[in-house]
């Protein structure tokens, strides 16, 4: 209960340069953190103090499985992501039940 608690604060924070963790994640091409983000309730069109999203940060970054992903939520919410793919978060841990 508490780490699905911390993921939705995680959604919704923003530093001071008006980053977010979606937007961090997608930067650094962190695929399943995007995922799990976008799943809990991150908002992909949100930008930062220079102007750009997780979507912008990710291509410029040579993150294209990231942006592609970003690109099919933009506008959208969490409810809109589809029910039929697998959990971001179990993904997640089973990678870390890997290490």
């Amino acid at each position: 209960m508490l780490q699905l608690l911390l993921v939705r604060l995680c959604a919704m924070m923003r530093m001071q340069d008006g980053s977010t963790p979606l937007i961090l994640a997608a930067s650094q091409g962190l695929q399943l953190v995007v995922e799990l983000l976008v799943d809990k309730g991150a908002t992909v069109g949100i930008k930062d103090k220079a102007g750009k999203t997780a979507f912008d940060w990710a291509q410029r970054n040579g993150h294209s499985a990231v942006a592609d992903y970003l690109k099919r939520f933009a506008g959208t919410t969490a409810s809109s992501v589809s029910s039929t793919r697998k959990s971001a978060l179990i993904r997640l841990k089973s990678v870390f039940k890997r290490s």
